[in-house]
């Protein structure tokens, strides 16, 4: 041990202190305690998969406990040392797996359509797709206790059965841990953030047994940090850590704030994500749309060219790069809503996709002009949004059209002029796609 401190905290011990915490205090269970003492939540379990059992404890591929807001119930990631949030992973565990939280009809019909669903998403091969307790499938199970000789559900089916819950984690395990965690670790600010960590020891030493400690031990251990390291601990330990990874964050610069600690950026990747290893994840597909690894790729590229700062810089334009996409035109603030994490998922898949179509058509991108044995990059756009190409360039449509709508909407703003003027329309049309364009040429211009 080390001046005084636990060299773990494994989550179960953690779980228990704050259920009798919570027995003795009888106060409510927030989102992050929920999340760490609930046994029967398919996603809280999921969750608990991403992240080292102890606090004090490395353990590739997963996310190390002590880089996570586990302590209060706040999904934001985007200060201090922390890497994730629970109540954030737990936000992309519900968005991956989109079930139903219960079954709350007793319609036999409804039922079998839940249990479909989880058997279509958690079921693996080996088990024929299905969920399974040893011999027993989830539908076996289900007719043979809530089923009346007549059919007619008798008994309500609520949710997952407990029995049939490592099955279901063993599904997600298989299908979906690997590639989310490669998106939650392999990205380059992540990957920054966990090289430092191990570089200064900072998830198994002094700085996560002192963060894994409950706020009461922790004053009381202060006193100990102070007769072995001096009055300035806090300075020498603890302080210059956090501030360099704040460092890699830009918190508080807001010309160097990255995306990748922002929430709705991350879930907004973890769609695509879902998109290449979920949705489409055939032989074809995958080697049509590529991998996490290739997104990856993608991803890290335009961080390097610092396209994912908040304030990117937009070429020939008075608006920041993503401004309508995700920022308020006016104070520059980021608009935190679903539509937003939408759009920044449209934008980014259009423009993997655009690379991907290249990479399937062997040849190489044309930015400024159409050029002999080179693929224009307006070209590929227009043959992605296709109708005819829809099946196999998923959402490529709905992305481009979506986007346009959003500029043209927005035009009015910077060019100074409102609907009783005559070219109202074409003015705004043109903006729209010229503004687009040029942000698509000055992303793939990074690839």
């Amino acid at each position: 041990e080390k001046a005084g401190l636990k060299d773990t905290r494994p989550i179960n011990v953690i779980s228990r202190e704050i259920f009798t915490d919570l027995n003795k205090n009888a106060r409510s269970v927030d989102k992050a305690t929920e999340i760490i003492l609930d046994d029967s939540s398919i996603t809280s379990l999921a969750v608990r998969e991403l992240v080292t059992q102890n606090t004090c404890e490395d353990k590739k591929p997963l996310l190390p406990l002590s880089l996570v807001r586990w302590r209060d119930p706040n999904h934001k990631f985007d200060s201090d040392y922390y890497l994730n949030s629970l109540v954030h992973l737990n936000l992309l565990v519900e968005s991956v797996l989109g079930l139903k939280p219960s079954v709350k009809s007793l319609e036999k019909k409804d039922i079998d359509n839940y249990i479909k669903d989880v058997n279509d998403k958690l079921g693996l091969e080996k088990n024929k797709g299905k969920l399974v307790d040893g011999e027993v499938t989830i539908n076996n199970y289900f007719k043979s206790n809530f089923l009346d000789d007549q059919g007619d559900v008798v008994t309500p089916f609520n949710n997952i059965p407990a029995a049939f819950l490592p099955s279901a984690i063993d599904g997600f395990n298989v299908r979906f841990r690997p590639w989310i965690l490669k998106l939650l670790t392999e990205i380059a600010p992540y990957k920054e953030i966990l090289d430092y960590a191990r570089s200064k020891d900072l998830i198994k030493g002094i700085f996560s047994q002192f963060n894994a400690q409950p706020k009461g031990h922790r004053e009381s251990t202060k006193s100990l940090l102070e007769s072995k390291h001096g009055t300035s601990w806090n300075e020498k330990l603890f302080k210059p850590h956090i501030e360099k990874i704040n460092k890699i964050k830009g918190h508080g610069k807001p010309l160097e704030e990255k995306w990748a600690f922002k929430a709705i950026f991350q879930k907004s990747i973890v769609k695509i994500g879902y998109c290449l290893e979920v949705e489409n994840n055939s032989v074809e597909g995958k080697k049509r749309l590529g991998s996490v690894d290739d997104l990856i790729d993608f991803i890290n590229k335009l961080h390097r060219a610092g396209i994912l700062n908040v304030q990117a810089d937009a070429k020939k334009t008075d608006y920041n790069f993503w401004t309508f996409i995700a920022l308020n035109p006016g104070n520059t603030k980021i608009k935190v809503n679903g539509q937003t994490e939408k759009r920044i998922y449209y934008f980014l898949l259009l423009c993997f996709f655009v690379t991907r179509y290249a990479k399937e058509k062997r040849k190489d991108i044309s930015l400024q002009k159409k050029q002999t044995g080179k693929l224009f990059f307006e070209d590929i756009l227009i043959d992605l949004t296709l109708k005819k190409n829809m099946p196999y360039w998923p959402e490529a449509r709905i992305s481009y059209t979506s986007l346009l709508e959003l500029f043209e909407g927005q035009a009015s703003l910077p060019l100074g002029i409102d609907k009783s003027d005559s070219e109202f329309s074409s003015k705004t049309k043109l903006y729209a796609k010229e503004r687009f364009m040029n942000l698509v040429k000055q992303t793939l211009q990074a690839i």
